[in-house]
């Protein structure tokens, strides 16, 4: 049997060539495992031959797995790719729904990066202190408490305003002897703003 990254061809093993990918392939009675060499699949980097860690392409993500280590004392645990770790034949690659938040993968271990403020499964989640208003955008670094609390003070006093101004104007029109149409209508216009404040 070749060993990864090789496969048998003319010679008794000759290596991987780039554009493939060392794929696990089971021997004749099942219980054996031999590598053989396959075109690559979209979204993994094949400029190299792939052997335990696929290099992914910027905007895909691999899948990975959280292996428990039982001879620790802790039980700590180990991420690695289903790839590497021998769990899939080929590496699993997908394409990540924002493709701006996945950077590929780490040339040391092969694990995925992810953009700044992004974390988890296709890096689709948000870091803690990074939020965004709709998962079509990048997360962004959230805003300082001051910055929050200013916002919100300027949002109360300017519908305080708004109530005012409109109270103002509907006492006016009221007054007047042809206030039918425009004081009906800032009577709804208030009614409809206290109701929403």
């Amino acid at each position: 049997y070749c060993r990864l990254g090789h496969q048998r061809g003319k010679e008794p093993c000759e290596p991987c060539t780039a554009g493939s990918i060392g794929v696990r392939k089971g021997g004749a009675d099942g219980s054996r495992s031999a590598w053989i060499c396959q075109d690559c699949l979209p979204g993994l980097n094949c400029s190299v031959p792939i052997n335990y860690n696929a290099s992914v392409l910027p905007g895909f993500f691999q899948l990975t797995v959280k292996l428990r280590s039982y001879g620790s004392s802790d039980n700590a645990t180990q991420e690695v790719t289903t790839y590497g770790g021998g769990m899939t034949l080929l590496p699993i690659v997908m394409r990540c729904p924002l493709p701006s938040s996945c950077k590929g993968t780490s040339k040391r271990n092969g694990l995925n990066i992810c953009s700044d403020g992004h974390e988890g499964f296709v890096c689709n989640r948000c870091k803690e202190g990074f939020s965004r208003q709709t998962p079509q955008q990048p997360c962004t670094q959230c805003a300082s408490l001051w910055q929050i609390v200013v916002v919100n003070v300027l949002l109360v006093l300017s519908t305080l305003m708004a109530i005012f101004v409109l109270t103002a104007l509907a006492e006016r029109a009221a007054a007047s002897l042809r206030a039918e149409v425009p004081s009906q209508l800032i009577k709804i216009g208030l009614s409809h703003i206290t109701a929403v404040c």
